[in-house]
């Protein structure tokens, strides 16, 4: 993907990686979105999709 340095720069000014765990409640803000969209019809649970057991360990 071919894009300009301005937008990388900026971009990297506002994406953080302090906090990967994926919450229950985002993931179902997403889904919820996928499905209104057209793009899922059934996406998976959460408990069936996420694991966060490694993130979980490493604190």
């Amino acid at each position: 993907m071919k894009v300009e340095k301005d937008v990388i720069d900026l971009s990297f000014k506002w994406i953080k990686y302090d906090n990967l765990k994926i919450q229950e409640e985002d993931y179902k803000e997403l889904t919820n979105s996928l499905v209104e969209m057209g793009l899922q019809e059934n996406p998976p649970t959460f408990a069936d999709f996420v694991d966060n057991s490694l993130i979980d360990k490493a604190k």
